[in-house]
């Protein structure tokens, strides 16, 4: 079995981090991704949760609130029960294997100005 999906959209947000009491960090952000038909244009908005370290540095650095990316990853059920009704939501999972592009940059307000010399760990 084979669970992969590919995005190419706009991100929504800058990348929202937080840390697990385990000290894991995990990010955040929505990408809206875009479909044409019959002269209309659909805008569907999925959620996505960085599970790689790499990658959310790679975002805290280069990606901000419009930036065109591709992404893959794995689509993610995730259930609870609210007030006696159970909820689902869905949501890309980037982990270990996923795949992150930039497709073009902005640079969030909160990332510094200059970049990182060469061979730094940043």
């Amino acid at each position: 079995m084979f669970n992969q999906v590919t995005l190419v959209g706009r991100t929504g947000s800058d990348i929202e981090v937080r840390t697990t009491n385990a000290g894991k960090r995990i990010g955040n952000f929505s990408i809206a991704t875009e479909e044409r038909s019959g002269g209309n244009t659909y805008t569907e908005w999925h959620r996505v949760a960085v599970y790689n370290e790499g990658l959310i540095k790679l975002m805290e650095r280069h990606v901000g609130k419009g930036s065109q990316i591709l992404i893959t990853g794995q689509i993610r059920n995730n259930e609870w029960e609210k007030d006696g009704v159970k909820q689902r939501s869905y949501e890309i999972a980037m982990s270990g294997n996923a795949e992150l592009k930039f497709l073009d940059t902005k640079k969030p307000a909160n990332a510094p100005d200059t970049e990182a010399e060469p061979g730094s760990e940043g």
